[in-house]
């Protein structure tokens, strides 16, 4: 069964802020983060050059050697919070680029 994709209120104000600056969008696990982000990627867009998941060996051997695909207008960086030198890639990168991490909240005490 194919679900639908609910509208995110965040839609037009990440979208803005893509055409000047990076964007991060973190948050508890299993809310849509990796989701929201690829719909700026369309159709196929796990297959999209411009989307890099950090748990997926190839491509994490391309982020280590700072290798961002060229041409592409917006690229994503999914899991990238498990590259202990993430911020790397910040210093060198460029506007239009998606960070996606899972921002661990404090529960209980």
């Amino acid at each position: 069964m194919l679900m639908k994709i609910r509208s995110r209120y965040l839609w037009k104000p990440v979208e803005s802020d893509l055409k000047e600056k990076m964007v991060f969008v973190g948050g508890p696990r299993q809310v849509g983060k990796t989701t929201f982000a690829l719909g700026f990627l369309g159709r196929s867009a796990e297959a999209h050059p411009a989307y890099l998941n950090w748990d997926n060996p190839a491509q994490r051997s391309e982020i280590m050697k700072g290798k961002i695909p060229p041409g592409e207008s917006l690229v994503i960086f999914d899991e990238i919070h498990k590259f202990t030198r993430w911020r790397n890639l910040v210093t060198r990168s460029r506007d239009g680029i998606i960070f996606i991490g899972y921002i661990p909240f404090p529960c209980g005490k």
